[in-house]
């Protein structure tokens, strides 16, 4: 079994539950955890019938609930294997054969985990009862901080062992995420925009909705450096950015660009209504 697995089933155990409860477990299909073997299913029926499918070929067995944590199953007059340790843990069965060196046998519900991925199952659970965040998608990294779901500056950070991970950058999600012994020290949003120099790469510390902030670092797509006047293409509210030593020194909006003359005139008209108004009430 994946030593992975094997590393996270007992910090996982104490949440598991016990077989005392057979409806948790029987009239369910439970398939065999064998990597790159024959497929093996088994289906604890009621009455101890054990129900084994190897292949589509199914064999009928016994078994039996020894407590408080073993489970018999009979094979034929005479043999018959002896589980202990035995738990569940939603929709994985977990049990130990007895006298053998920790190697648990693992059975999954086929109908919740379909893929058979049981490690990324694992992980998943693991993360939840500790009230871990992901980061991205792929699982490979998990979070924990005392404020709430969001990933901050100062949050933990831990590999998908769940061991910590010392010093690392991680660009996810318009993301570069830099680890500093175990903690995140810093967060820098980054996103691409359409110019007349190309598309061009803005980066913040600072989340907004489309990274037009002042200070934020400006780059070419290929990582070139960029200053100057930089037109802003696609967009109504902002027309151009002022770019100084590669960050945005000013952001020109529309409105920055209706002339005096037409500003004082819807003043004077405004000023000219208020008088109107003002006169037919009197």
């Amino acid at each position: 079994m994946d030593k992975y697995i094997k590393n996270l089933l007992p910090r996982l155990k104490q949440y598991g539950q016990k077989l005392n409860k057979i409806e948790d477990f029987v009239d369910k299909t439970w398939v065999l955890y064998e990597p790159g073997k024959s497929f093996q299913s088994f289906r604890f029926m009621r009455k101890n019938k054990l129900l084994i499918t190897v292949s589509g070929i199914v064999q009928e067995h016994e078994w039996d609930y020894l407590a408080p944590d073993s489970l018999y199953i009979k094979r034929g007059a005479t043999n018959g294997i002896m589980y202990r340790q035995a738990f569940l843990l939603d929709s994985l069965f977990v049990m130990q054969v007895e006298g053998v060196e920790f190697n648990p046998v693992l059975f999954y519900n086929e109908a919740k985990i379909p893929d058979g991925d049981v490690y990324k199952y694992l992980k998943k659970k693991y993360a939840t009862i500790n009230n871990y965040g992901t980061i991205g998608t792929d699982i490979k990294y998990f979070y924990s901080t005392d404020y709430g779901q969001e990933l901050v500056v100062g949050a933990k950070v831990f590999d998908e062992e769940f061991q910590v991970v010392k010093d690392k950058k991680i660009s996810i999600n318009s993301r570069y995420v830099t680890i500093t012994n175990g903690v995140v020290s810093r967060i820098e949003y980054f996103y691409y925009v359409s110019s007349n120099k190309g598309k061009i790469k803005l980066s913040s510390s600072y989340r907004s909705p489309d990274g037009l902030v002042k200070g934020a670092s400006v780059s070419l797509e290929n990582g070139g450096r960029v200053d100057g006047k930089i037109e802003i293409l696609n967009r109504t509210d902002v027309l151009y950015i002022i770019v100084e030593n590669g960050k945005i020194k000013k952001i020109k909006n529309s409105l920055s660009f209706i002339p005096p003359i037409v500003i004082w005139s819807i003043f004077l008209l405004l000023i000219l209504l208020i008088i109107y108004l003002t006169r037919m009430n009197n």
